[in-house]
């Protein structure tokens, strides 16, 4: 009888600190999970939606969402290199393809 409640007694020691490794590792998985999902929504949030406008040789771009002047540029080089003066390399551009974006993209 006493061999019996021993028994219980380590299964349930056992079943305890079972439950508790699990559940360290789950919350270590969400916690990973919630790390990405930051990553992913700040490299969203340094993005960029621009629009275009030529004007002789040059193009100017200007942010869709505040209408703010970004940068210039007689080409993509030239745009992408002032894009990282400015920024400091911690922005990423999308340009709208439109009539005014030709000769550019």
């Amino acid at each position: 009888m006493i061999d019996f409640i021993i028994a219980v007694i380590i299964g349930i020691a056992w079943g305890w600190w079972a439950r508790e490794q699990a559940a360290k590792k789950r919350v270590e998985r969400m916690i990973e999970q919630a790390d990405e999902i930051l990553e992913e929504e700040n490299e969203i949030n340094d993005t960029i939606i621009a629009r275009v406008e030529k004007h002789g040789d040059n193009f100017y771009l200007f942010s869709e969402q505040s209408d703010e002047f970004i940068v210039q540029g007689k080409d993509m080089q030239e745009i992408r290199e002032n894009l990282n003066k400015r920024y400091l390399g911690k922005k990423n551009l999308a340009i709208r393809k439109d009539e005014n974006s030709k000769g550019l993209l």
